[in-house]
């Protein structure tokens, strides 16, 4: 007896239906989450400025040709249209928008023709020469632990801040991560909170180096008990429910808004708190301004990896706490830190 179930039924050539439009939608809308929520946003904006771009020089935007995409990206790097001059990084990321939306479209287009690539090559090395790299200077432990020092655990303001800073460092967090928490339990965020007699526990449901696996972030409270200290003092100032945000607006006057703060906010409250920092330690005016226009929202993080580096930690340990997707980044924390702590004029130099 034959099983004729599995067997291939062709089609004439030409025969082959339209999907249901509702199937075809449902289809785009699993290639969009294939992105995180902040890289979706950020193509978006780069495709808008595409096609405006396009308009204004009649160019087909899709499919669209290698000199069309080349000679935006040197308008861009160049700033011709009247903006600041783009870095290579951020013409790199324009330039995968523009990929990306040809390849949700169906359309015909590589980066690597050797238009755009010869382009792209010229921008980077002519950026080398000129862009310097910008890297947020690091808030490290002894720093953290003096400013937290400082802190009112009483004042809505200072317990807010205490917790956002205590955890976004002890957890290696990104702002996007910080903003998305919940209290407990997930309520409308990307993950949530939960504080017991072993520390922190933070679940990430999704993160930039974990699109489709919830990450789990262990604090344990012998290794750091200031991260769930600060937080049980916010969690008391703010009586924060099961599923609500906890990271929430505070007024100049310690008013609390029940609405989730935004990535600007950790950049924000870091800078004022690195410059009261500054300023009680004695620094100048211009050490202060200085030390402000260094500081932001990556402070936390990579204050974290430069300690941890500092203290000896090997890059297997700390990869597994800090959830890089590559661990060159992670190395150069590592490489800077041991630039100054194992340097090789050690018991050479005079």
């Amino acid at each position: 007896m034959t099983d004729n179930s599995l067997a291939i039924i062709e089609h004439p050539a030409g025969t082959e239906l339209a999907l249901p439009d509702h199937l075809v939608e449902a289809a785009r809308d699993f290639q969009r989450e294939a992105l995180a929520e902040r890289t979706r946003q950020t193509y978006a904006d780069a495709w808008r400025l595409f096609l405006g771009w396009c308009s204004t020089m009649c160019r087909r935007p899709l499919p669209a040709s290698p000199q069309s995409v080349a000679g935006w990206l040197t308008e861009l790097a160049t700033g011709a249209d009247g903006k600041k001059p783009r870095s290579a990084a951020t013409v790199r990321l324009y330039l995968a928008s523009v990929a990306y939306m040809h390849k949700i479209n169906g359309a015909e287009f590589s980066t690597g023709h050797p238009e755009i690539k010869a382009a792209i090559g010229g921008i980077n090395r002519t950026k080398a020469k000129t862009d310097i790299p910008r890297r947020a200077k690091p808030i490290l432990a002894d720093d953290l632990r003096l400013m937290l020092k400082r802190f009112d655990p009483l004042k809505a303001g200072d317990a807010r801040d205490g917790a956002m800073l205590a955890l976004g460092w002890s957890g290696a967090m990104r702002r996007s991560e910080i903003i998305c928490l919940d209290w407990e339990r997930l309520g409308e965020g990307m993950g949530f909170v939960r504080v017991d007699d072993r520390g922190v526990e933070v679940t990430l449901m999704v993160s930039k180096a974990s699109q489709d696996t919830a990450t789990v972030i262990a604090i344990p409270i012998a290794d750091m008990p200031a991260a769930a200290e600060w937080l049980g003092h916010w969690a008391k100032a703010a009586n924060l429910q099961s599923g609500e945000p906890i990271f929430m607006q505070v007024s100049r006057v310690g008013k609390i808004a029940r609405e989730r703060i935004t990535d600007r906010t950790v950049s924000d409250r870091i800078k004022v708190r690195v410059g009261a920092y500054g300023r009680a330690a004695g620094k100048t005016t211009e050490q202060v301004e200085e030390l402000v226009r260094q500081s932001s929202g990556h402070s936390l993080r990579r204050g974290f990896c430069t300690t941890a580096s500092e203290k000896g930690i090997s890059l297997e340990v700390m990869a597994s706490h800090t959830r890089h997707a590559s661990l060159s980044t992670l190395k150069a924390y590592i490489d800077t830190a041991n630039k100054w702590r194992r340097s090789a004029l050690k018991d050479v130099g005079f």
